[in-house]
């Protein structure tokens, strides 16, 4: 099982999407845990909107240096 990211790489991942590109409330962030056959619900502390291809490549750089 995947461990949940630290507080630091959280905060990285959020600058690297800037402060449009992200959400955090757990009312904002349900929509995104059930897959859309209700089969499977996961969980998360944050989903990431990136807006460009560079912030998806920063976005996997940090997720891949932990």
């Amino acid at each position: 099982m995947p461990r949940a990211p630290g507080s630091a790489t959280l905060l990285d991942l959020k600058a690297a999407v800037g402060a449009s590109g992200w959400i955090e409330s757990a009312a904002d962030v349900a929509p995104y845990l059930d897959d859309f056959r209700r089969l499977f619900h996961g969980a998360t502390p944050l989903v990431l909107l990136p807006g460009s291809t560079r912030e998806v490549a920063e976005v996997l750089r940090i997720c891949s240096r932990d």
